[in-house]
């Protein structure tokens, strides 16, 4: 019986140190460039589901903790643009 607790106890710490590891490669991979670069890509098309048009966004900056600054927002509505935003901040504490 114990060694069943053991094994359970050990099982249970292995699997929530994972669980760990990956939130923090999450988040360490979350503030490189490359995401950085890749994001607005996602955004415009998670964005196109729910307009009745096309959004683009130019650059996306902040670190994901704190802040996130969208840049040169454009909403494109067939060939003509609806609306140009140049910078939009969302601050936030997690």
């Amino acid at each position: 019986m114990k060694k069943i607790l053991k094994y359970t106890f050990r099982t249970f710490l292995a699997i929530l140190a994972l669980i760990v590891l990956l939130i923090v490669l999450a988040l360490g991979i979350s503030q490189t460039g490359f995401f950085k670069k890749k994001l607005p890509a996602i955004i415009e098309k998670q964005a196109s589901k729910y307009l009745n048009g096309r959004l683009t966004v130019v650059k996306v900056g902040g670190n994901f903790f704190t802040e996130l600054i969208l840049e040169d927002v454009l909403l494109i509505d067939k060939s003509d643009t609806t609306a140009y935003i140049a910078k939009v901040e969302a601050h936030y504490k997690l």
